[in-house]
């Protein structure tokens, strides 16, 4: 390999060592112990660390470290002063660096230019060709003194003076200098200011005349500004461009003129007033009904809707309307005392079957009374006729008088299928009681049971059935008589007291009232007080879906806590 025979060459030699010594070819004294790559910073320019210290061909000497390239100082640019002498006078000498280009010469010297003025100008310029600045007074070809350089022409310098002309017909100030020179008649000038003049077709008083809002130098606007104008003819208000006639346009108002009746034309204000539309009430001759028709049409019988008051020929009053032609067939009822096959002979028919011997007719007209006891126990209401002679009877008219499964009675007419109840609920909780309708599902209590004694208490919510019995311990309290309470634990005790209301109390009404050891309930609902034994029994019979109820009184029970589970079961039952 080429690398190994070139160490064992400089092994040979004893040329390698710890650094390399490197020799500047311009100071040849000057040598640079290289030892690591940083080293070479110090050499930035490729010679040494020394100044060049060159002399340049503009006489400075060259201030870089010394460097390789370009030792001509072709591309060196030299920063001293220049210190030349820029033209004849000496003390004038650049200011610039010495890389720079001099210049002409900006020295500034005074002249005396031929038109007499003193004027200090930079060294290069000459003062026979330099145009004096000077201000001087001079008056213008139009007339004007002004002040211009002292160079310019009178004839070609520019008027700095206002125009101050009135230019016709606007009577504007024109707004331009002096322009003589220029369309001086200002036959082309378009004046820039705001028009003073009405807008075209405004129709306001000369001094509140809508000012147009265009420039003076264009053609003016017309008066589109909305205003509220009269109507000559008719005096009707329009809301209008200001230009507009009002009394040329159409109007379709309703006319304000007074007819001779008294009364408003109702026409459009546009078309001619006609005869009276304003209904108003007259008699009607014939009939000395009063109608309602147009005011300019005379009162007939043909707009009379009134019941018609003349007599038939049978003497009974028409039934027919007034406007309508008077009936033949008279429908007056009248007495009929022929015989009909059903045996009657009164009957109310009408007048123009009077002398009918029909006894379809006959038996259709019958009047007299039914009286057959129907399937519901009422008696029929209907007359012979109505009933087709017993066949088909009339729908019962009587009330239902069912008792409902809430226990209330059915209002509806017995011939109607029973609805569901629509009294308001009875049913309540010692919390609250139901806001709805009776034969509307209740809204079950969702609060805690309140059913407690100090032998038990109920878990459930107050909807649910308990789960826990009836107390049957007895109740230990006192009653205000200061006798022991007949009634069970945590019941209300029964307001009766086996002593002081003994025969009261011991009333046989479902049995062992008067036994020596029975125990009483009080139903909340009712307060009527029965012996516990026979009340649950009677509560616990029959198979009837309905609400429990007192025996004696057959209010509903509610209320009493004792007999919620009943209460709560048949609920249940009549939801389901």
């Amino acid at each position: 390999d080429i690398w190994i025979k070139i160490k064992e060459s400089l092994t040979n030699q004893n040329a390698i060592g710890p650094s390399l010594t490197l020799r500047c070819q311009v100071h040849r004294y000057k040598l640079t112990e290289i030892k690591t790559a940083e080293d070479f910073m110090n050499i930035p320019e490729g010679g040494c660390s020394l100044m060049c210290e060159s002399s340049l061909g503009c006489g400075h000497i060259c201030k870089s470290l010394c460097h390789v390239e370009d030792r001509d100082h072709v591309v060196y640019k030299c920063h001293e002063k220049c210190n030349k002498v820029l033209c004849n006078n000496e003390e004038h000498v650049c200011q610039k660096l010495c890389y720079k280009e001099c210049g002409p010469c900006t020295y500034l010297v005074q002249h005396v230019l031929d038109c007499g003025h003193k004027v200090t100008i930079e060294c290069h310029l000459d003062p026979t060709s330099y145009n004096c600045d000077v201000p001087v007074k001079s008056v213008l070809p139009c007339g004007h003194e002004v002040d211009k350089p002292c160079f310019r022409d009178p004839e070609s310098f520019k008027c700095p003076e206002p125009c101050a002309v009135r230019v016709e017909p606007c009577g504007h100030a024109c707004t331009r200098s002096c322009h003589i020179r220029v369309d001086p008649d200002h036959l082309e000038y378009r004046c820039q200011k705001p028009c003073i003049k009405p807008k075209i077709g405004c129709s306001f008083p000369e001094e509140e005349k809508h000012i147009c809002s265009k420039l003076c130098c264009e053609e003016c606007d017309t008066c589109e500004i909305g205003i509220k104008k009269f109507r000559t003819v008719c005096s009707h208000v329009f809301n209008v461009p200001c230009k507009t006639n009002v009394d040329e346009i159409e109007c379709t108002k309703p006319c304000n003129r007074v007819l001779p009746c008294g009364h408003k034309c109702g026409n459009k204000c546009n078309e001619p007033c006609g005869n009276c539309n304003h209904k108003v009430e007259k008699y009607v001759a014939d009939c000395q009904h009063k109608v309602k028709v147009k005011c300019s049409e005379e009162p007939d019988r043909k707009f009379c809707k009134g019941k018609c008051p003349r007599l038939l020929p049978c003497g009974h009053v028409c039934n027919k309307k007034c406007n309508e032609k008077c009936t033949t067939f008279c429908k007056g009822i009248t007495d009929c005392s022929k015989p009909s096959p059903c045996g009657h002979i009164d009957k109310k028919i009408s007048c123009a079957l009077k002398d009918t011997v029909d006894p379809e007719v006959l038996l259709r007209h019958c009047t007299e009374k039914c009286n057959v006891k129907l399937k519901c126990g009422h008696f029929c209401s209907g007359g012979c006729g109505e009933c087709s002679q017993g066949r088909i009877h009339q729908r019962c008219k009587e009330k239902c008088g069912t008792t409902l499964i809430c226990n209330h009675e059915c209002p509806i007419p017995c011939s109607e299928a029973c609805k569901p109840c629509q009294k308001k609920c009875n049913y309540k909780c010692p919390h609250s009681k139901c806001s709805r309708k009776c034969g509307d599902p209740c809204n079950g209590c969702k609060e805690s049971c309140k059913r407690r004694c100090e032998h038990q208490k109920c878990e459930k919510r107050c909807d649910q059935i308990c789960n826990i019995p009836p107390c049957y311990e007895l109740c230990k309290k006192l009653l205000e008589c200061g006798h022991p309470c007949v009634g069970f634990c945590g019941d209300p005790c029964p307001i009766l007291c086996k002593i002081c209301n003994y025969d009261e109390l011991t009333d046989i009404f479902l049995g062992d009232e008067d036994e020596e050891d029975a125990v009483y309930v009080m139903l909340e609902d009712c307060k009527h007080i029965f012996e516990s034994g026979n009340i649950e029994k009677w509560l616990q019979s029959g198979d009837e879906i309905m609400i429990k109820f007192c025996p004696r009184c057959k209010t509903p029970i509610t209320s009493t806590e004792r007999f919620s589970e009943y209460m709560k079961r048949s609920m249940s039952d009549i939801i389901n």
